[in-house]
Order: structure tokens, then C-alpha cells, then sequence
């Protein structure tokens, strides 16, 4: 502690020759027969041993962190923007839609860093997806089926009014239903740019089961009437499935 350090030039002619009245304290073991420390001279009297600087230790493998994953989650402006792009639904004409958005946005993707993403954000997406079908599909009232009549322009013979088991029984209906899902909202085989997007057989495979598995359901003491309302549900649930995946809001 306490070091002084001065340039010499100075011969030494004696034993004993006091070459500065500059000093350091040096710590540590304080027995004299083993604290040793180690003066180095280019040259003392005739003698020299010039010292080498030692060679610089090979440098680390730089690190540059876990590398970044090739695919993006949509922020959660883009999220909402993407449901009201592929529905065709206004949100700013919607009210539900408005309040829904505003009460989840902190639950919504905040970055486009796909490592930041957990379960919340899923649960976020698909709250916002729920409001998003339920405006397209719309209930029994002529006023509310515009939309979704614009969005299922084959499926007028559909039956929206008709028990699940009735409207579900043929599977050209059903095809009415998923298949402008599939196209509008995924678009199953033209989204190459995706890496690992699903392909067609496989959405149309989870929505078949889908239907099965929401149909089954009715007749529960939760679901107790199986009518047409219970039909929009399922086709609102088929449409929340797409929407909120992660085929949509993955790029």
C-alpha cells in the first residue's frame, strides 16, 4: 500500500547505495525468512538479463449470447390490428372490443422478441380473439349478422339457428364454416414465409375435433340448451382457435 514509483538513471558504486527515499509498504506475511518479493534489472554491473514481457494470454471466445430466435410475436397494437384486418371487424366502432383492449393491454405482447412471451400473453391474445368472433359471428338478430355474413358468403344454407347436432351433421357444412377460417384468417399454405406454419390437412384436423369436443358439451348443466345460440358459440370458439394462435400472431 502507500506505492512510490520514480524513474532512476543512476549508477550504483557500493553494496550499499540508497537510490531513492521514495518506499512502499508491502503486506502480507510479515516474517522476514519468508516474505520475499522480487527486484528485476536489465542490467546490474556486467551483467544482463534483459526481461522479456510475457507473451499476452490467447483472448476469450467473445460472447455474444443466446442467439436470436428467428421468429417474432406482433406487438400488442399489432395484435388487435392483425384480429381487425383478418375479421373485418372496426374495433373502433365496437365498444366491447375498445374496453376489452384497453383492459388487457399490459396482458398483450410488449415487444416483438419472441423470448419474452409467456402464458399471460396467450391468455391476453385470446380474451382479445373471444371479443373479435363474438362481434363477426353476432347472435340471432338480422343487425348483427353482416359481418358474418360477409365472412361465410357460402354459408348462408348454414344452419346458425339449428341444434349443434343438426347444423354439424354434414360435413360440407362444416366445410362452410372452417374453411373461410382456415383461408381468411391463417391462410393455410401461403404463409411459406412462416417457418413451421401449419399446414391445411392439420387446422382442419383440430377444428373437426374441435367441433366434436364443444358438441359434446351440450346438455351439460353449464350448457343445458342445445340450440342455435349454442351453435354460434361453438362457431365463436372455432374462430377464437384461429384468431389467437399462434399462426396469426407469430411472423
Amino acid at each position: 500500500s502507500g506505492q512510490g514509483f520514480k524513474r532512476l538513471n543512476a549508477l550504483v558504486t557500493s553494496g550499499r547505495q540508497l537510490l531513492s527515499r521514495q518506499c512502499s509498504v508491502i503486506g502480507g506475511i510479515v516474517d522476514p525468512a519468508t516474505d520475499v518479493f522480487q527486484l528485476s534489472f536489465e542490467q546490474l554491473g556486467i551483467f544482463q538479463d534483459q526481461v522479456s514481457n510475457p507473451s499476452p494470454p490467447l483472448p476469450a471466445p467473445e460472447a455474444f449470447g443466446d442467439p436470436l430466435p428467428v421468429l417474432g410475436v406482433r406487438s400488442f397494437e399489432r395484435v388487435s390490428a392483425t384480429m381487425a384486418e383478418t375479421t373485418a371487424v372496426d374495433p373502433f366502432e365496437n365498444a366491447s372490443i375498445q374496453s376489452a383492449y384497453e383492459e388487457l393491454i399490459q396482458q398483450l405482447p410488449s415487444t416483438p422478441d419472441l423470448r419474452s412471451f409467456v402464458s399471460a400473453n396467450q391468455v391476453g391474445v385470446a380474451k382479445l380473439g373471444i371479443e373479435y368472433c363474438d362481434a363477426l359471428i353476432g347472435d340471432s338478430t338480422p343487425a348483427s349478422q353482416t359481418l358474418r355474413d360477409a365472412f361465410f358468403p357460402n354459408a348462408a344454407g348454414f344452419g346458425w339457428d339449428l341444434a349443434p347436432s343438426t347444423a354439424f351433421a354434414d360435413p360440407v357444412a362444416v366445410d362452410l364454416v372452417t374453411d373461410p377460417l382456415i383461408d381468411r384468417i391463417i391462410g393455410a399454405g401461403l404463409r411459406g414465409d412462416v417457418l413451421g406454419a401449419p399446414a391445411r390437412d392439420q387446422v382442419e384436423s383440430v377444428l373437426d375435433q374441435l367441433i366434436v369436443d364443444l358438441s359434446g358439451n351440450c346438455g351439460d348443466v353449464d350448457e343445458p340448451a342445445c340450440d342455435g345460440d349454442y351453435t354460434r358459440a361453438i362457431v365463436k370458439g372455432l374462430c377464437t382457435s384461429v384468431l389467437a394462435s399462434g399462426a396469426v400472431h407469430l411472423h
